[in-house]
């Protein structure tokens, strides 16, 4: 990995992740994908008033192993969840909206340094998440993971959610502990404590009625990463890879 880290977003929804990782890691994107049209919408509207970085944005992620590779050094995303929802069918990889077929075909075409993903912790209960480590096992990559909740990054609400990060097999601690140190001092360079970025979030009520295209923007927010917890996430997670224990960070989320 470069210390500059490249990424392309599958499953964007409306920029979450894409808002951290860029604005917080000061990581470079080579591509968005996401199926909603209203989410495509966002990201093209936050692309265009300057929030988001210029980079192609693609509709449908079947159709991306069939294109040239972007040359990222990691997939980023967050798989559609509903086949591991505690509060659906689960029905796991009998589910149409299973997609880790499609990020596995991905992984193979485009040949990544990595994978960050993101989804919901009953993931870790199913039996399809063994499939997903041995398919990045035979792919070359290891893997570090935990359930994160957002009010560990001071956000007002729990949100727990799955985060993986994957790496090579060979050599990948190298490259993940030169991304680790630039997206620090990336995050360091951006001033403040993560607590300090909730005081302007909005409420939500879900009873107003006549506001345009608000069923879209309520599916939008519940799909949605929280942007300061996607980049803690990551750098949680490379300390994990890189046995940096919490005694060596005296506590300090930015250390």
């Amino acid at each position: 990995m470069a210390e500059a880290l490249s990424y392309f977003s599958l499953y964007s929804g409306v920029g979450g992740a894409d808002l951290a990782l860029q604005h917080l890691l000061g990581w470079r994107c080579k591509g968005y994908c996401d199926l909603d049209p209203f989410a495509r919408g966002i990201l093209r509207r936050r692309i265009e008033e300057g929030w988001l970085q210029r980079a192609p944005l693609f509709e449908d992620a079947h159709d991306l192993p069939d294109l040239p590779s972007p040359r990222a050094d990691l997939l980023i995303g967050g798989f559609p969840c509903q086949p591991w929802s505690k509060i659906g069918a689960r029905r796991q990889h009998e589910d149409e909206r299973n997609e880790w077929p499609t990020l596995k075909r991905l992984l193979a075409a485009w040949r990544p340094r990595g994978f960050f993903l993101e989804n919901v912790p009953h993931l870790l209960r199913a039996d399809y998440f063994g499939t997903i480590l041995r398919d990045l096992a035979e792919g070359g990559q290891d893997a570090v993971w935990a359930v994160l909740a957002a009010s560990g990054a001071r956000a007002p609400h729990r949100r727990q959610r799955l985060w993986l990060l994957s790496y090579p097999q060979r050599d990948g601690l190298e490259g993940l502990q030169r991304a680790r140190t630039a997206s620090r001092a990336a995050l360091r360079t951006h001033g403040g404590e993560p607590g300090d970025l909730w005081s302007d979030e909005p409420g939500v009520g879900r009873l107003a009625h006549g506001v345009p295209h608000r069923v879209d923007r309520l599916r939008a927010l519940g799909n949605a990463i929280v942007p300061v917890h996607a980049a803690l996430a990551f750098l949680a997670l490379a300390d994990l890879a890189l046995g940096v224990d919490a005694a060596q960070r005296c506590g300090d989320p930015l250390r």
